[in-house]
């Protein structure tokens, strides 16, 4: 039977669309592929320029072929371009700053990244010498620039360092007729090729307890007062290096005979008893132990108490927390599951001894990372190079 002329266009229509829904068109719906999930996992995330390989793995929730790739421009190289397993393998030479390395790998589509740090190579395990001298310190000692052997300290406490691999030293300059009274701070830098000058100097400075440089290398520095006959808490300030000059960010210390206490808020109101500044962080945050509290003071001027430290404060590289006692000439390495251990120096025997661990030290004043296993740490009126075995 014939159809009426004017019901023939829409069979054709209907039969379109019909083949359309069948393979999925014409409004239909289809689900996409789902991509992958990626895990990284490294076996460390920090090595040494002619360390040893760092195991790479990749975990893939489907079935596809995993490629590795190093960043453009990055040392070191792989061991392989694809595999659920590569290594990194750091160059052997050539590095002579921190720098981050990143690898990724790409599986199904989907990229992940994993950033490891590389770090010169520090040399032998032992103690060597920066600069000053390591003989025994006398009252006549005196600032004296100049490299490695030839410079002298009057008096170094404290010690930071910047991202070029320049130490910074807080050295006692009460024996400068440029100081009132003869009491002031001489800040000496130690270049990356060991030679000692004079920074900056600074006239009216108490006790200097702490000293941390920000990425900006603006310098900040701790001070504590003169103890009372009261025997009441010292008090302390914090100051930071600006325009030739030092400006108190918080705190006090000017009046000995007041009973400081510790109190936290507005940076103008804020109190310390026994400030010690640790470090400052990205944001401009600084952190101060303060007697039996660790304290904070933000880029916003406020003071607050605070339970623990951000990682890297006072930590190494390698997660652990390295400090010098004095007394016991000797440096301790904390580590994260609180057990602690002598690295350097031995026990109650002073005296700067150079040469293979654990050498020795003359009441050591402070200590600072300096990469990978390698610390600088005041010893007497020098600084020397702590390197561990790695």
């Amino acid at each position: 039977m014939r159809l009426p002329p004017r019901l023939s266009p829409v069979i054709p229509t209907l039969l379109l669309a019909t083949a359309l829904t069948a393979c999925g068109g014409g409004g239909g719906t289809s689900t996409p592929p789902v991509p992958p999930t990626v895990t990284l996992a490294a076996a460390t995330t920090q090595t040494l320029a002619g360390g040893k390989p760092v195991a790479l793995t990749a975990t893939v929730s489907s079935s596809d072929a995993v490629s590795w790739s190093l960043a453009s421009g990055a040392a070191g190289t792989l061991s392989a371009t694809s595999g659920a397993s590569v290594n990194y393998l750091p160059p052997a030479a050539g590095v002579t700053k921190p720098g981050t390395v990143t690898v990724t790998a790409t599986a199904g589509g989907v990229s992940k990244t994993v950033s490891l740090t590389l770090y010169p190579d520090p040399g032998p395990a032992g103690l060597s010498l920066i600069a000053g001298s390591i003989a025994t310190p006398t009252d006549l000692d005196a600032d004296v620039d100049g490299p490695n052997a030839s410079a002298r300290f009057r008096k170094p406490t404290q010690l930071a360092i910047d991202a070029d691999g320049n130490l910074f030293v807080a050295d006692d300059a009460r024996s400068s007729g440029a100081f009132i009274g003869g009491h002031g701070l001489s800040l000496r830098q130690i270049s990356a090729t060991a030679t000692a000058t004079v920074f900056q100097q600074y006239d009216g400075v108490n006790t200097v307890s702490g000293l941390a440089l920000d990425r900006n290398h603006q310098f900040y520095i701790s001070e504590i007062g003169i103890q009372s006959l009261e025997n009441r808490p010292k008090g302390g300030a914090l100051r930071k290096w600006q325009n030739n000059a030092f400006t108190t960010l918080s705190g006090s210390y000017a009046a000995p005979w007041l009973d400081y206490q510790q109190v936290d808020g507005p940076a103008a109101s804020a109190q310390f008893q026994n400030p010690v500044l640790l470090g400052v962080d990205a944001d401009g945050t600084l952190y101060i132990r303060d007697n039996d509290k660790l304290r904070q003071l933000t880029a916003a001027g406020v003071v607050s108490t605070i339970t623990s430290l951000p990682a890297g404060i006072v930590s190494a590289p390698d997660g652990a927390t390295y400090t010098v006692d004095a007394a016991s000439a000797v440096v301790y390495r904390m580590a994260t599951d609180g057990s602690k251990t002598v690295v350097a120096g031995v026990p109650n025997v002073q005296g700067t001894v150079l040469g293979p661990l654990p050498g020795g030290l003359y009441r050591p004043q402070a200590i600072v990372p300096t990469g990978l296993y390698s610390f600088a740490v005041i010893s007497g009126n020098a600084v020397v190079k702590l390197v561990l075995p790695h």
